[in-house]
């Protein structure tokens, strides 16, 4: 009987930990062309050369994966407004342009404040206002 309460009680405990790191964690997301709304909670992963030709918007918390020999070109930027949150790692390249001649290429659009950019690893090129 003991034996059978332990191993029900671990059961619920294994169960619990993969619910709660599943909505904390969110979705891990290979980058498509189409992949201009990232959304709270989840992780993209860039796994090959991509061109975004659409403006990006951040929603929520996310994490932006650039592997190693990969290049995303975001043609349109990347908007991360107030109360978002980007976090970049990886070891690829990012390059971003900003959409408008106000648009930051990496943060808000216009005069808008912009939210919280990480970048913990990766090369960078930031190209703010119209190109």
């Amino acid at each position: 009987m003991r034996k059978a309460i332990i191993t029900i009680l671990f059961s619920i405990l294994v169960v619990s930990v993969f619910v709660s790191c599943d909505y904390v964690m969110g979705k891990t997301q290979t980058l498509t062309e189409d992949s201009c709304s990232w959304t709270n909670r989840n992780t993209y992963v860039l796994d090959s050369d991509l061109t975004i030709s659409q403006q990006i918007t951040v929603q929520g918390n996310v994490v932006l994966i650039l592997n190693e020999g990969c290049t995303l070109t975001a043609s349109k930027g990347i908007v991360v407004n107030s109360k978002e949150l980007l976090v970049i790692k990886g070891s690829g390249t990012l390059i971003a342009y900003g959409n408008t001649e106000n648009d930051a290429a990496i943060g808000s659009t216009g005069n808008k404040t912009a939210g919280t950019i990480i970048i913990n690893d990766g090369t960078i090129q930031a190209y703010g206002g119209e190109y």
